[in-house]
């Protein structure tokens, strides 16, 4: 498709990707790198918002937390110029950005104003699938307020499989030991499908809620893992974010995350009828799509 020219008409585009992981964010990251105009910054995961604690008590601790983390790692809660920031190597850059979020915004309206060939820039970060409502509109509107167009997509996959390639990429990683050292895929699996941290990034129903309460729905773009890898999603991406997004190399695997395979079939149909209520929420917005596309659905 013909995109506008939006460097010519002072346009701006910000991509906020929330998730889900394991649903194909690292793959359209790889597409938008690809894409003349596009500058997705110094990473793909910038981690920088989280929710607001609930009592004055935790924010202040919060805040206790990030001032010593602050001194840490600088010495002192100093300012930094733009310009300083920019040297810092990429741990320090995401630290500022959290604790300081002018940094945030600062960095991707200069890395499009400094450039003219740029018109689009954005953060992918699937741990963002957490946010509430309040947060989503706070990121949308710091950066409404530099001129950006925000625009969100949402990546869903089956849970019962979200969930079965997590662990894959835990046992690749070794991220969590209580996972990595489990060498049996069914025991991991039925150990950990109810833990806080697989339920966070598999409930997909809180997520869209936050998303429909902070958005408006031509703003936002919600496809499925299972047919991301088709030229009909690429061109629906294209068309969504207005881009001359370039064909992808369909047989090239990003971030994948090879490994054994659960064999209990009564636990993976228990680890679906424990998401319930997540089939039932994108069936609701989504119709048969999700019975067509997700092949644990049924057994919700």
């Amino acid at each position: 498709m013909q995109s506008p020219d939006r460097k010519a008409n002072n346009q701006k585009l910000f991509i906020l990707g929330v998730g889900a992981q394991r649903a194909g964010t690292t793959w359209v990251h790889e597409q938008l790198q690809r894409c003349a105009g596009v500058n997705m910054g110094f990473t793909k995961e910038y981690h920088i918002f989280c929710n607001k604690k609930k009592s004055m008590r935790g924010q202040w601790r919060r805040h206790r937390r990030q001032q010593e983390q602050l001194k840490t790692s600088f010495g002192s809660t100093r300012r930094f110029s733009h310009e300083e920031f920019l040297a810092l190597p990429t741990e320090q850059k995401q630290l500022l950005m959290r604790v300081r979020h002018h940094h945030y915004v600062d960095y991707f309206d200069r890395l499009v104003a400094d450039n003219p060939t740029i018109h689009t820039t954005g953060d992918i970060s699937p741990y963002y699938a957490q946010l509430h409502a309040d947060r989503l509109r706070y990121i949308r509107r710091r950066l409404h307020r530099r001129g950006f167009t925000v625009k969100l997509i949402f990546l869903l996959r089956d849970p019962v499989d979200r969930i079965q390639s997590q662990l894959r990429l835990i046992w690749r990683d070794q991220i969590q030991e209580s996972i990595g050292r489990q060498t049996d895929p069914d025991i991991a699996l039925a150990l950990h499908f109810r833990s806080r941290g697989i339920e966070r990034h598999t409930r997909y129903e809180n997520t869209l809620a936050a998303i429909e309460a902070a958005f408006p729905p031509e703003d936002v773009l919600v496809e499925f893992h299972e047919r991301l890898f088709q030229s009909d999603s690429h061109n629906r991406l294209a068309s969504f974010l207005q881009l001359d997004l370039p064909m992808p190399e369909w047989s090239e695997k990003v971030n994948a995350a090879p490994g054994p395979m659960p064999h209990n079939q009564a636990l993976l149909e228990e680890v679906a009828r424990h998401y319930g209520a997540t089939y039932a929420a994108c069936r609701d917005r989504f119709g048969t799509l999700v019975d067509e596309l997700w092949p644990y659905a049924r057994f919700a």
